[in-house]
């Protein structure tokens, strides 16, 4: 994962958190560990979360 975050450009771009009524039709539940790890490395590589509507 570590890899993705990063080698991957474009952080500075708000990140939709969707999690309680996803958009993305075959999204997958995560885990409360999954969760805080993805939180965990947003965090480090900056990026900034906006609420979904």
């Amino acid at each position: 994962m570590a890899r993705f975050f990063e080698s991957t450009d474009g952080w500075e771009a708000l990140v939709l958190d969707d999690r309680a009524v996803p958009r993305y039709p075959r999204h997958q539940p995560l885990s409360a560990a999954e969760t805080a790890l993805v939180d965990g490395w947003l965090s480090r590589v900056g990026a900034e979360k906006a609420a979904s509507d």
